[in-house]
């Protein structure tokens, strides 16, 4: 077993050095690649990687040829600790389950009968959260009304109904949706 491993990375350390491509083919093509001055940090180097092969020697003694191949493979360790390898996965491999789509996209449930905006934002606000909004909102104004001393301001307090709480939540969409958060409400 130990033989094998010696043979495999003999074969790897030939491969790094042997040249594919001989110099009368590309002659005149420029490669595009750019000479770093600085030793990158980002390389595991081969001795590291033989090093690691060796350790665990013993323990691939009683591990099947098949996960063998799969731990002799060269890998390059990032700064930030990402192990890249050189060579890419297996591509034939089944797809595991939390991989696999088994609904359809779209809307689900009630959402597919709904056929005009207002329908589909009813979805979101239902009548009853409109009714809770609406009582806490009245009792605030009513508060205010109490502790309001000056009765001209008393024109400006009413109580609100549902028609204008919705009239009042289509305007911060228009808001939201123009960015002009700051703009006056007779200028959207």
């Amino acid at each position: 077993m130990e033989q094998d491993i010696q043979q495999i990375l003999s074969i790897l350390e030939e491969s790094d050095s042997d040249d594919f491509f001989s110099d009368n083919d590309h002659a005149d093509e420029e490669d595009h690649v750019s000479v770093c001055s600085q030793a990158s940090d980002t390389n595991v180097p081969l001795s590291e990687v033989r090093m690691e092969l060796q350790s665990s020697a013993s323990s691939l003694q009683q591990v099947p040829e098949t996960s063998l191949q799969r731990e002799v493979r060269l890998q390059y360790l990032g700064k930030d600790g990402t192990v890249w390898f050189k060579t890419p996965s297996r591509r034939n491999v089944r797809t595991t389950a939390e991989n696999i789509i088994t609904q359809l996209p779209g809307v689900t449930r009630e959402a597919k009968f709904a056929t005009s905006e207002l329908e589909c934002w009813g979805l979101f606000f239902s009548d009853c959260i409109l009714q809770k909004i609406m009582t806490y909102t009245n009792t605030r104004i009513r508060r205010k009304m109490a502790s309001c001393k000056d009765l001209s301001k008393h024109a400006y307090m009413k109580e609100c109904s549902m028609t204008e709480l919705k009239a009042f939540t289509g305007l911060l969409y228009i808001a939201g949706l123009l960015r002009s958060g700051r703009q006056n409400l007779t200028d959207l």
